[in-house]
Parts: C-alpha cells; sequence; structure tokens
C-alpha cells in the first residue's frame, strides 16, 4: 500500500485538472513523505531488515553499487532490489553498449552514449565541485580524476579501464573509430549496469536484471518529498534517507547538510536532491518524468546535446581535427535546435479511446 500511494501521490506540478490535479497541492507531498517514511521505517535496516542499500566492497573502500544490478534479490548480499525484471545469464547489455575496438565477443555496439551535462553533475570525491568549495582542483589532462566514485561505475571515458586495456575514446582513436556508423559522438559509453570488465580480459555471461525500484530511490524520494512538503529538510531527515545513498559509495565524502548548503555560495538544497536523484538512477527511466513534474522540462529539453570538453582540455592535442562546433565552455555540439512545446508535457490521447467516449477531450495542444 505504501508503495501505491507513493508512486500516486507524487506530485506533478503542472496544476492541470486533465491529470487529475486542478491546482498545487502541497499536502501531496506530505502523503508521499508518510508513504516513504513507512516503507523505511517498517522493512528498512532499521525495522525488519527485508531491504536496505546494497554494501558491496569490491573496489577497495569504495562501495559498488553496481552489484545492485548484477544479481538477484539477498537479503545479506543484495537487499536493495524492491521490483525487477529478471534478464538473461549473457553478455547482451555488453556487448549492445560496450566500447567499440575490440574483436569477436569482445565488441561493442556502444548504444548508450551519456554526455557531458551528466558528467559535470558528478562532484569531486568529497561531494563539492572543483573551485566551489572542492579541496581538489579539476585536471585539465584528466577530468575524471578524484571524482565521485559513482562516475566510474556509470560512465566510461579517456582513460578509463575497460577488458584490461586503457580506453582510448577521442574520436579515431581505438575505441571510438571515425570510420564506424556506431561510434561514441559525446566521447563516452555507458558502464552502468554491465558486468565489472574493467580488469577481465574477455566478457563473460553475467546476470542481469531490470531494477524498476530499489531501496536507494525510496531513500530518495523520502528526502525530495519532505523538503518540497516544508520548503526545508533537517539535518536528521537528510541523514536517514540521501546521506546513505550519497556516502554508500565513499564514506569519506562531505554529507549534504543545511550548514553546506550556508557556508558555499551558489549551492540550493533543492539542486542538490535533484542532482543525488539524477546521478544515482541514472538511465533507470526517471528523467524525463522527472523533469516533467518538476516542470523544468521546459528549460533542460531544449539545450544542446553536448560531448566531451574539446577546448582547452588534453582532447584539443590528442583529437586536433575534431569536426564538431563548441560551445562556450569548449565542449563538442551534438545536436542544437532541440525545441520543447508546452503540450509536451503531457502525451495525447489514443485516437480510438476519444471515438469510443465523446465525452472525452484530447489534451491541450495535441488537437
Amino acid at each position: 500500500m505504501q508503495l501505491v500511494l507513493l508512486f500516486n501521490e507524487r506530485p506533478i506540478e503542472i496544476g492541470n485538472e486533465l491529470i487529475g490535479y486542478a491546482s498545487y497541492d502541497r499536502e501531496r507531498w506530505n502523503d508521499a513523505a508518510k508513504a516513504a517514511k513507512t516503507f523505511i521505517d517498517e522493512y528498512g535496516p532499521n525495522g525488519n531488515g527485508a531491504y536496505g542499500l546494497t554494501q558491496s566492497t569490491s573496489d577497495g573502500d569504495n562501495r559498488d553499487f553496481r552489484d545492485v544490478f548484477l544479481g538477484f534479490y539477498n537479503k545479506t548480499n543484495n537487499p536493495e532490489v524492491i521490483f525487477y525484471r529478471p534478464g538473461g545469464e549473457d553478455k547482451s547489455i555488453e556487448s549492445n553498449n560496450g566500447p567499440l575496438g575490440f574483436s569477436g565477443d569482445n565488441l561493442g555496439k556502444g548504444r548508450t552514449l551519456p554526455t557531458q551535462n551528466l558528467v559535470d553533475a558528478f562532484p569531486m570525491k568529497d561531494g563539492m565541485f572543483a573551485g566551489q568549495g572542492s579541496k581538489y582542483t579539476l585536471n585539465q589532462s584528466n577530468p575524471y580524476e578524484n571524482r565521485d566514485p559513482r562516475l566510474d561505475y556509470t560512465i566510461l571515458h579517456h582513460g578509463s579501464s575497460w577488458l584490461n586495456n586503457t580506453l582510448d575514446i577521442s574520436i579515431g582513436g581505438v575505441n571510438n573509430p571515425s570510420n564506424s556508423a556506431e561510434y561514441s559522438k559525446t566521447g563516452y559509453y555507458m558502464c552502468k549496469f554491465m558486468g565489472k570488465f574493467g580488469e577481465e580480459s574477455q566478457y563473460g555471461n553475467k546476470i542481469h536484471l531490470w531494477v524498476m525500484f530499489r531501496y536507494a530511490e525510496m531513500l530518495l524520494n523520502y528526502a525530495e518529498a519532505v523538503y518540497e512538503r516544508d520548503d526545508k529538510i533537517s539535518n536528521t531527515d537528510l541523514n536517514i534517507s540521501l546521506n546513505l545513498v550519497r556516502l554508500r559509495v565513499n564514506p569519506a565524502m562531505t554529507p549534504l547538510t543545511n550548514e553546506l548548503i550556508t557556508q558555499n555560495a551558489g549551492m540550493d538544497m533543492r539542486t542538490e536532491i535533484r542532482r543525488e536523484r539524477t546521478i544515482e538512477l541514472f538511465n533507470e527511466g526517471f528523467r524525463l518524468d522527472d523533469l516533467k513534474r518538476w516542470k523544468t522540462a521546459e528549460t533542460e529539453m531544449p539545450m544542446d546535446i553536448v560531448g566531451i570538453q574539446w577546448k582547452g582540455t588534453e582532447y584539443e592535442k590528442v583529437w586536433a581535427n575534431c569536426p564538431y562546433e563548441t560551445n562556450a565552455e569548449g565542449c563538442i555540439i551534438i545536436e542544437k535546435g532541440r525545441k520543447w512545446e508546452e503540450k509536451n508535457y503531457l502525451f495525447p490521447l489514443p485516437s480510438d479511446q476519444l471515438q469510443l467516449n465523446p465525452n472525452l477531450q484530447q489534451n491541450p495542444g495535441w488537437e
């Protein structure tokens, strides 16, 4: 019942009676917060212990969250999975999404290509951003150094270790050949959901789950709902929710606190809560719906799709003949001129349903 409430009551900030809500009502955030908190209290580690965050330590001191997607629910080894669709025990995820430049069974098709916008969302490994409170500076020769460990668990970049090789993803490089129709235009590949093949020499069969709902999302849902309900969130509530997710991969990371926001100009709590959700739940099917319910799609969706920062970085040396236009930040522009219309916040009603029920009216803009 708690899950049904959570999905039903998550507020959509459109205020349109055609989608069930005639106006914005903050009480719906309260329903969502209570539903999440009830689940956490009853079924989390301090309840009956049925669910929690998966805590693999296969990568030294960093708690590797990739195991969530590579094994079935297990109260001890993988307690994070709540709802999932089982996949096969194979290497299909690796074959479809792995980098190019390998041969035989190791050949990937690079079908999921993260953007620079996503890479930029990952802070340094102390939880802050370079030049904005972090003790780390951004190394232009290796901008992926000293970053939140989730970056390397999510994205393969130039210099990543994969299949016992160091990747060269500059266009024309070994792992991004420009004579291939399937090269990575952004300069990145996805490795989330894939097996841990950094130091292995070939792909092997792995169990792959499509996880539809996991405990980490429940924690992030709670933090967001509390903040939106109250226009604030206590450190106590952050520590029982978002910070558990934030610190899971790196316990030495700075927790998100009200004091951190106050002491660092340019930071705000809503943005940081949404950033954590963006990082943690990348490619799990939430992003577009999140932008819609936050009513930020009209700002985010028309933005250019950009790839690696070329100007002023090591790429400018190793990839001298870049064929792409660059933006003000020196990032290559993959796609521009994107548009978003107000009608896109709603889907059109199917024409056969309109014919079956003449009392139905088409959603605005789709007439």
